[in-house]
């Protein structure tokens, strides 16, 4: 899974969510059939959170947020190598979109809520650090994402995430 490009990873993805989704065409050079849904899954987020820089502390994007521009950017490509391939391809591409989005999204909440230091909060995954203010209070607030105690706890998290992905252990843990 580690060779597949991103558009080759987001086109697997789709076939294995919405088997009738005939990935033939496609040049991809493995064998999809033995290969688990979480598997897929468990590459596109560890991708997607390996692409987040080490110097972003002022950005305003959460871990989730990143995973979601690197699926935006993996759709923007499967879908331009689908639509070079058949253009009916690219119709039932894009009706898989949402399911695709989904499923990462669940995925990395479930990821998240491994990390010893999780909120509680599949939404907010990040503790406050402040007590009695929520999870939620401190995301939304003007505090920078990556800065100060509550950016070191999300550079823990980003660690663990990346750590546990790299393992087997997550693909066991969850089967």
């Amino acid at each position: 899974m580690h060779d597949l490009s991103r558009a080759e990873k987001s086109i697997i993805l789709s076939n294995k969510l919405k088997p009738d989704f005939d990935i033939s065409k496609f040049n991809i050079q493995v064998n999809t059939d033995d290969i688990p849904l979480n598997t897929v899954l468990d590459s596109i987020i560890l991708d997607a959170l390996k692409s987040i820089p080490s110097n972003n502390t002022k950005a305003k994007l959460s871990l989730c947020g990143y995973v979601s521009v690197w699926m935006i950017k993996s759709s923007q490509e499967a879908l331009n190598l689908c639509d070079s391939l058949d253009p009916s391809l690219a119709s039932r591409y894009i009706d898989i979109e949402q399911l695709r989005d989904v499923s990462v999204r669940l995925r990395s909440r479930k990821l998240y809520s491994t990390w010893p230091k999780f909120s509680g909060d599949s939404f907010y995954p990040v503790p406050s650090p402040l007590c009695g203010v929520s999870a939620s209070v401190i995301y939304w607030g003007d505090a920078h994402k990556w800065e100060a105690e509550y950016g070191k706890l999300r550079k823990e998290l980003l660690e663990h995430s990346i750590k546990l992905l790299e393992s087997t252990l997550f693909i066991n843990y969850t089967k």
